[in-house]
C-alpha cells in the first residue's frame, strides 16, 4: 500500500495496521520524524509496537538505535539476531543491557553466538527478564562456549511466571533437567532442541509444567542407560495437548514404555514420533493408539533412518560418508557392485547414483546430498554468509573436477597422457592457487576453510585430493596451507575413526 492510500484511512485504523500488523524498523525508516507530522503523532499514540531486527540492514538497525528510547515502553515483540547479521545482538545490549526497560515486553526472540559476545553481558540480558512480563521466549544459542552456565540461567527461566511459551534451540548444550523437580512453571508450549535429553528426563519436565499443552523435544546424542521396561509414578499430563518426539539414535526405549507414559496423556489429540527403525512397527502403534490415546486425531510416524545407496567405491559420494561421519549419524550404507547396478537403476529417482533415501523420500545428485546432510549436522556454514563462502570454497573445487573428468574419460593411451601432463602443469596449480587465496580469505587465520571451523567445504577439498594426491603425492608441497588443511580433517576424532575402519577401494 502506498503512502497516499495510507494516508487516506481514518486514524483509528492506521492506528491498528501499525500497532498489528507493521514491523517497527520499517516504520522508524519510513516514517519517524521524516516531517510527515500526522504519522509522527500516531507512531507517538500506538501503544503497542513490535521490532524485527533479523536480518536487517546495518543502517536501519543504527538509525532505529537513535530513536529507539522514545517508544521503549511501548514495544511488545522484540527480535534480535546474530545468525546473518553478526554482530547485532552485541551492538543491541550495548544500547541496552537490560530487557528490564522494556515494560511492555511480551514476546523476545534472541538469537546469539556467544562466540562474539561476553557470557556476562548474555547473562545480564536474560535474567533481566525476570524484570518483565515476558510471554513469549524464543532462545537461540549458535554457539555454546558457555554451555554450563547457558544451563543455569534455562532453568531459572522456567521459574518465569508470566512465561506461557519457551522456545530453546543449541547446538550439544545440556541442562540438568533433574533441577526442574523443584521448579513450578507456568509454560504451556515448549520446544527444545539441540540439547541433551534423555527420553526419562521427559519426567522433569512434565513435573514442572503440571499447564503443558505442546511439547516438542529431541531426544538427542545420548547413550541411553539401562532403563526399566516398565517406570513407576510417571506424571499424569492432563492438559498436554500435541506431543512431538524425535529420537535421533536407537535407544532400548520400548513400544510398552511409551504405551505407560501415553496411558499418562488423556488428552492427548496430536502426536508426532521420528524414530529409529525399531519403533517403526506399523501393528504395534495400531494397537497402542487403540489402547492408550482414544482421543487422537493427528498422528505422523517417521524414521530418522539415513539411507545411501552408490557405488563400491569413494567417488563422488564419499563427501556424504564423511558428512555422516563428521556429525557422528548412523546410517544404512548400501554399496552396489557395477554387476548389480541394472538390478537397482529403476528405482532410482534419475536412473542414477548416489541416492539418499531420508523420511520416505528419495535425493539424487551427490552435491545436493553433501549440501543437505551438511545443514543437518551443522556443517554447512553457521549463517548465510558463511554457507555462501563454503558454496565458493565447493565451486571452486568442482571447477577443477570438471578439468579432470576428461583425463579419466580419454580411451586413447597417448591424448590421456597428453591431457594429464596439461591438468598437472596449468589446470592444477592455478585451481591450487584459488583455493588457498580463499582459505586465507575466509578462515579467519585458521586451518579451516571457512569460519575457522569444520565444514563440508573441508570434507569435499578432503575426498577429492585423494584421488589426486593417489597420482601426484606433491603437487600439494609447495600450498602449507592447503596441505595442513588435510591434516587437520583428518585429527577430528570421529572422522579418524572413520577413514581407519571404511572400506578400501581402488578408487
Amino acid at each position: 500500500m502506498s503512502v497516499s492510500k495510507l494516508e487516506s484511512l481514518p486514524n483509528e485504523i492506521l492506528a491498528t495496521i501499525i500497532e498489528k500488523y507493521i514491523n517497527g524498523v520499517d516504520l522508524l525508516r519510513a516514517f519517524s520524524f521524516q516531517l510527515n507530522k500526522r504519522f509522527d503523532s500516531l507512531i507517538i499514540q500506538c501503544q503497542r509496537l513490535h521490532f524485527d531486527f533479523i536480518q536487517c540492514h546495518q543502517d536501519d538497525f543504527h538509525l532505529c538505535m537513535d530513536f529507539l528510547p522514545a517508544y521503549i515502553d511501548k514495544i511488545e515483540e522484540l527480535s534480535i539476531s546474530e545468525e546473518n547479521t553478526p554482530g547485532q545482538v552485541y551492538a543491541f545490549l550495548s544500547f541496552f543491557p537490560s530487557f528490564a526497560a522494556f515494560k511492555r515486553l511480551r514476546t523476545l526472540y534472541f538469537h546469539y553466538n556467544d562466540e562474539a559476545l561476553d557470557w556476562n553481558i548474555v547473562e545480564k540480558a536474560l535474567k533481566s527478564l525476570a524484570d518483565t512480563m515476558i510471554e513469549t521466549l524464543s532462545i537461540k544459542a549458535m554457539s555454546t562456549n558457555n554451555r554450563l552456565l547457558l544451563r543455569n540461567v534455562i532453568i531459572d527461566l522456567f521459574r518465569l511466571k508470566s512465561l506461557k511459551r519457551f522456545t530453546l534451540m543449541s547446538v550439544s548444550s545440556s541442562v540438568n533437567w533433574s533441577d526442574l523437580a523443584n521448579v513450578s512453571s507456568n509454560i504451556e508450549h515448549l520446544t527444545v532442541s539441540g540439547i541433551y535429553c534423555k527420553f526419562e528426563d521427559l519426567q522433569y519436565i512434565f513435573i514442572s509444567t503440571p499447564c503443558l499443552k505442546y511439547l516438542d523435544v529431541d531426544l538427542i546424542n545420548i547413550i541411553y542407560p539401562y532403563y526399566d521396561e516398565i517406570e513407576k509414578n510417571i506424571t499424569s499430563m492432563s492438559t498436554l495437548r500435541t506431543l512431538i518426539l524425535y529420537f535421533e539414535h536407537d535407544s532400548p526405549i520400548t513400544m510398552n514404555i511409551l504405551r505407560e507414559y501415553f496411558n499418562c496423556m488423556p488428552v492427548l489429540k496430536h502426536l508426532e514420533i521420528k524414530a529409529h527403525s525399531k519403533l517403526l512397527d506399523e501393528n504395534a502403534w495400531k494397537m497402542l493408539l487403540e489402547t492408550s490415546l482414544p482421543l487422537l486425531t493427528h498422528f505422523i510416524l517417521r524414521t530418522t533412518l539415513f539411507r545411501v545407496e552408490k557405488f563400491n567405491n569413494r567417488g563422488r559420494g564419499e563427501v556424504s560418508r564423511l558428512i555422516f561421519a563428521a556429525g557422528g549419524q548412523k546410517y544404512e550404507d548400501i554399496r552396489y557392485e557395477d554387476d548389480e547396478w541394472l538390478l537397482h537403476k529403476a528405482k532410482m529417482p534419475l536412473g542414477e547414483m548416489p541416492v539418499l533415501e531420508f523420511d520416505g523420500t528419495k535425493l539424487p545428485q551427490s552435491k545436493a546430498i553433501a549440501r543437505f546432510l551438511a545443514k543437518q549436522f551443522q556443517l554447512a556454514g553457521r549463517n548465510n554468509l558463511e554457507q555462501g563462502k563454503v558454496d565458493a570454497v565447493v565451486d571452486t573445487i568442482e571447477d577443477l573436477i570438471t578439468k579432470l573428468i576428461p583425463v579419466f574419460d580419454e580411451q586413447d593411451d597417448a591424448k590421456r597422457e597428453e591431457l594429464s601432463k596439461k591438468f598437472f602443469s596449468e589446470e592444477l596449480p592455478k585451481h591450487l592457487q584459488n583455493l588457498d587465496v580463499l582459505l586465507k580469505e575466509f578462515g579467519n587465520g585458521g586451518l579451516f576453510f571457512v569460519g575457522n571451523h569444520l565444514t563440508w567445504a573441508d570434507l569435499y577439498f578432503y575426498n577429492f585430493f585423494e584421488t589426486i594426491l593417489g597420482i601426484n603425492e606433491n603437487c600439494l608441497d609447495i600450498y602449507p596451507s592447503l596441505k595442513q588443511n588435510r591434516e587437520e580433517v583428518e585429527k577430528q576424532p570421529k572422522i579418524a575413526e572413520y577413514l581407519k575402519n571404511r572400506p578400501k577401494t581402488s578408487i
